[in-house]
């Protein structure tokens, strides 16, 4: 039991760190909590398909909020939610981009590979 318990701390600890949680922007708390949400995957076709500038190609930038990121690449695979003493952190993972979308407080502050 033991070891199934610091496997699974392990593995916390390494999803955050690939999340970009392990940057020198972030602030840490002894006082996180964690929830893992996996989703089906949808994809998003712009209506407009004969565009160069389709929701393919444009990539969700700092400042946007979730309903708008939504509505250009559709609904996260996985999301991991994060609490702590600086705010409420969320990332999203687009496996379709192959791409993590960090959120603080509902607004995106980061986008990674």
């Amino acid at each position: 039991m033991k070891k199934i318990v610091s496997f699974i701390l392990a593995a916390l600890i390494l999803t955050a760190l690939l999340c970009g949680c392990g940057t020198k922007n972030s602030s840490y708390s002894s006082n996180k909590s964690y929830t893992y949400t996996t989703k089906a995957k949808k994809s998003y076709t712009s209506s407009n398909s004969s565009s160069t500038t389709t929701s393919e190609t444009k990539k969700p930038t700092n400042g946007m909020t979730k309903s708008e990121v939504r509505s250009m690449w559709g609904e996260p695979t996985r999301t991991i939610e994060k609490s702590t003493s600086v705010g409420y952190y969320e990332d999203w993972y687009y496996e379709k981009y192959n791409t993590f979308v960090s959120f603080l407080d509902g607004v995106v502050n980061g986008v990674s590979k």
